[in-house]
């Protein structure tokens, strides 16, 4: 018998968890959890005195859920609950609510056996659409809740992604992909899941042979968007887009993904499938075999792990089965009678499925039709007649569309596009100057303003490891450095015949063979009070920047290289001979860094954010581009022998809220991000993430942004995302800090927090503003002018 101290202290965790959760699945088998000990014959006491407490917030969640993909022992198991001695005692007292929850549970229990003999009823209106739609698909998506994401998700739903692409009726600079809901137009995430657009249109414009030339403007409606985490959609995704490429162009050839066919797998701008997480995808199988689809469409890499949990999924199991009990016939005859309604538990077997599961001798019929289908890239969809339809356009109907269209240049416009092959074959793009760069393959794709390719460099697969893009827009900068109004190239290159991999940056002349100069990123450093005591290899570029930023008239390149520890390097090079202009050393590693003028004096000065090993406060560190040289701020743990302090402009610490001080054990350090900079209106906006709660990813951690104006004060209150509230909230409930509704408390929080911003004045850290003293005083030995705005009492 269970501990009443124990079911008392489970039902009060369990309240305050009810409310945080958004999926009412999630909710039900939270509950479920709580009440299952206490049907057992010698705790039914215990179930009377608290199933009706729960019955409202069970029978509302039931009545909202559509258990489409849910496995059938998870119905079972309410309806045991809702069919104890307990639940008929509510019954027999005419509860309305009740009844019809019940109803709703026969009801979703009479699609199992429906589905496997007409797979058009249920999910799906049709198979074959008679008009051919073309712009949806079915994504299995495991249900993850952004509160407690400490839970392990034991669901996935099928939500159904519907696609709507156009050309823009104005300029724009990009393609638009915005991701909705029905009902909710405000829910944007496009720039996770571009690679999904570019490879549908890369995939286009190959088989098709038609340049797509305007902008486009895609609308992704999506059903459940709150519970979308991650890019498992993308496959789906360009396979739909892809579809409506064909229709808005008027294609002779028309395509649809098939109704009973569900998709998951990332997805490279190549088309590539990307493996997905293997919890999420057994769970997203699941939900497939109790459901209508037919085919499950995966990365090839997974497909024989898919079989094989697949033949898992299909044998019930044990431990997941519920006990029989005498009163679910009574409940089932009860509600029949309430509502005059037959009963229809009792379910044919289908000859598709020779090994039904039975349960309390009721037969469940399972999708064992379900078949997984592996496949290396999208593309694969259009080439498989179980996945997809085709139609083909009749050729006069399709001859028709495009004269009319083209009626009155066609003449005209046959000529030129005649001329311009011809010009194109012999003389290649008219636009020779390099200004976009992308991964493909193992090499780096140089290419015009217009799209066009140039040149391709050969870089090896540990460099072109990010087709994307993120991370070549950092790697690959183009700069004119000999003044013919063509542009050079620089990037960096993991040497990949050498065991230390070191890394480099190249430098090179469109069309030229030889490199103009090859620079290894190395740098012999001593740590004499480091159990690392050497570092010399900085084989991770961050970030490379080219551009006369000193205002010299002589271009420079800023490398921001890291050690595989805590070493951090921004490099100063002379762009056009490769020589080392400078360098500066950082007690942990830096992230992000951007340029921009803060005096508008024509030298430009650097930012740059990421996290100090030393003290664990996110840094902000402003350097003069005149003068790259020193450490940063360190304790001697992480200081280097034989080199200066540094002369930065401005260091800066963020100390610690009153949240992150709660996990001051787990959490060694915070981090700062560069979120943009607006020169016109003089300020620059940075992230601080403090903490990392409940293993939600680097990406999602819990912190606060920040505006600082260009003399880097604190210009505006901090604005927290949504994890550091949750983390306030739950910290309020536990009765650490008053309710948010103590306005008068949190502003002083606030307030105290930032002006416990710690300031590096060249000796000792400060709490204001101020600038660094040996960056004054770097500037008088030098004779450079001093920039406006500097106290007197400072240059004095």
């Amino acid at each position: 018998m269970m501990d009443p101290l124990t079911i008392e202290q489970n039902l009060q965790t369990l309240k305050q968890t009810l409310p945080l959760l958004s999926s009412k699945r999630m909710k039900l088998l939270e509950i479920l959890e709580f009440l299952e000990p206490l049907s057992s014959e010698n705790s039914l006491h215990f179930l009377s005195a608290y199933l009706p407490e729960l019955m409202p917030e069970i029978t509302t969640s039931i009545l909202q859920t559509d258990f489409t993909g849910t496995n059938p022992d998870f119905i079972q198991l309410l309806k045991k609950i809702l069919a104890s001695p307990s639940g008929l005692l509510i019954q027999n007292n005419e509860n309305d609510e009740l009844l019809k929850a019940i109803e709703h549970l026969k009801q979703e229990e009479a699609k199992f056996a429906s589905w496997q003999n007409q797979q058009t009823n249920g999910l799906f209106s049709t198979t074959k659409s008679k008009s051919f739609a073309t712009d949806k698909v079915w994504i299995p998506m495991v249900e993850r809740e952004p509160i407690l994401t400490e839970l392990v998700s034991k669901f996935a739903t099928l939500s159904q992604l519907r696609i709507d692409v156009s050309f823009s009726p104005k300029p724009i600079q990009e393609d638009e992909l915005h991701v909705t809901q029905f009902a909710d137009t405000n829910k944007n995430n496009p720039q996770e899941l571009r690679s999904a657009l570019v490879a549908a249109k890369d995939f286009f414009e190959r088989v098709t042979h038609i340049k797509i030339k305007k902008k486009l403007i895609v609308r992704c409606t999506f059903e459940h968007a709150n519970l979308i985490i991650g890019e498992s959609l993308c496959a789906g995704l360009a396979a739909v887009i892809f579809t409506e490429l064909l229709r808005l162009h008027q294609h002779k050839e028309e395509f649809s993904i098939r109704p009973d066919v569900a998709i998951t797998g990332a997805l490279d701008s190549s088309g590539k499938l990307i493996p997905v997480d293997e919890h999420g995808l057994s769970l997203k199988m699941e939900a497939c075999m109790f459901s209508p689809i037919r085919f499950l469409v995966v990365p090839k890499k997974q497909e024989k792990l898919c079989v094989d949990e697949l033949k898992v999924i299909s044998v019930p199991q044990s431990g997941m089965m519920p006990k029989a009990f005498k009163k679910l016939k009574e409940v089932d005859e009860y509600v029949s009678t309430k509502y005059k309604e037959p009963s229809t538990n009792n379910y044919e077997q289908s000859t598709d499925n020779p090994e039904p599961t039975t349960v309390n001798n009721e037969l469940i019929q399972i999708n064992l039709s379900l078949e997984v289908v592996g496949i290396e890239n999208f593309s694969e969809l259009f080439f498989d007649r179980r996945l997809t339809d085709s139609r083909r356009i009749p050729l006069a109907k399709q001859a028709g569309r495009k004269l009319w269209k083209h009626r009155l240049p066609i003449a005209a416009t046959t000529i030129v596009i005649l001329l311009l092959v011809i010009g194109r074959m012999w003389y290649g793009p008219l636009d020779k100057n390099p200004a976009i760069a992308k991964y493909e393959g193992e090499f780096i794709v140089v290419k015009n303003i217009n799209g066009e390719t140039l040149e391709k460099i050969w870089v090896g697969k540990y460099t072109a490891k990010d087709p994307d893009g993120f991370m070549v827009n950092r790697n690959v900068c183009f700069y004119d450095i000999d003044s013919d109004n063509v542009n050079e190239i620089f990037w960096f290159q993991l040497d990949n015949d050498r065991t230390d991999h070191t890394s480099c940056i190249n430098a090179k002349k469109l069309g030229e063979e030889n490199l103009l100069w090859t620079f290894p990123v190395r740098k012999k450093l001593y740590f004499p009070g480091n159990t690392d005591k050497y570092a010399d290899k900085f084989n991770s570029v961050v970030q490379l920047k080219v551009g006369d930023f000193d205002n010299d008239d002589r271009p420079e390149i800023y490398l921001l290289a890291k050690n595989q520890y805590f070493g951090c390097v921004l490099f100063k090079l002379n762009a056009v001979t490769k020589n080392e202009l400078g360098y500066y050393i950082h007690a942990g590693h830096l992230q992000t860094f951007d340029i921009t003028d803060l005096d508008n004096d024509g030298v430009q000065e650097i930012i740059l954010t990421g996290y100090n090993n030393s003290f664990g406060d996110a840094p902000i560190t402003v350097l003069d581009s005149r003068l790259i040289e020193g450490h940063s701020p360190c304790t001697q743990l992480h200081k280097p022998q034989d080199i200066q302090k540094g002369i930065e402009r401005y260091y800066l610490l963020m100390p610690r809220t009153i949240v992150a001080n709660q996990y001051k054990n787990l959490v060694d350090y915070s981090h700062s991000f560069l979120e943009s900079i607006d020169s016109h209106d003089k300020f620059f906006r940075v992230s601080i993430s403090e903490v990392h709660l409940f293993n939600i990813p680097d990406r999602e951690m819990a912190g606060y942004s920040l505006i600082f104006d260009f003399s880097l004060r604190a210009s505006g209150m901090p604005k927290s995302n949504t994890f550091y509230d949750v983390m306030v909230d739950y910290f309020v409930s536990e009765g650490v800090f008053p309710e948010r509704s103590d306005t008068s408390f949190w502003d002083r929080q606030w307030r105290k927090h930032l002006q416990s911003i710690q300031y590096w004045d060249g000796t000792q850290f400060v709490n204001h503003p101020t600038v660094n003293k040996r960056w004054l005083q770097a500037l008088k030995e030098r004779g450079l002018p001093i920039p406006p705005g500097i106290p007197d009492s400072l240059i004095q």
